[in-house]
């Protein structure tokens, strides 16, 4: 597991739960 991988892996997952909360603030 490269450190590319992680951030980018970290970057995923906060921009998907960051749409699931704002369709759901919306």
């Amino acid at each position: 597991m490269t450190v590319e991988a992680t951030s980018a892996g970290a970057i995923l997952f906060r921009d998907t739960r960051g749409e699931r909360e704002y369709l759901l603030l919306k």
